[in-house]
């Protein structure tokens, strides 16, 4: 599953998770587009995107 993915099916626009992590917009969209790997963000912000995502940090690095 892509980042695009779980934001689609969470119904969460970038800006809004964005905001609730506490990043820039456009680091998310480089995850969106993959210009970046999600799976190299460091873990606090890990934690902070899964929180956003109502996920358990378990099962959104399973998910990446």
């Amino acid at each position: 599953m892509t980042f695009a993915d779980m934001l689609d099916e969470r119904g969460i626009r970038q800006s809004q998770i964005a905001r609730a992590a506490g990043l820039t917009r456009q680091r998310v969209n480089e995850w969106v587009r993959g210009v970046r790997d999600p799976r190299l963000m460091a873990l606090g912000t890990a934690r902070r995107v899964a929180d956003a995502l109502e996920m358990t940090i378990d099962e959104f690095e399973s998910r990446l």
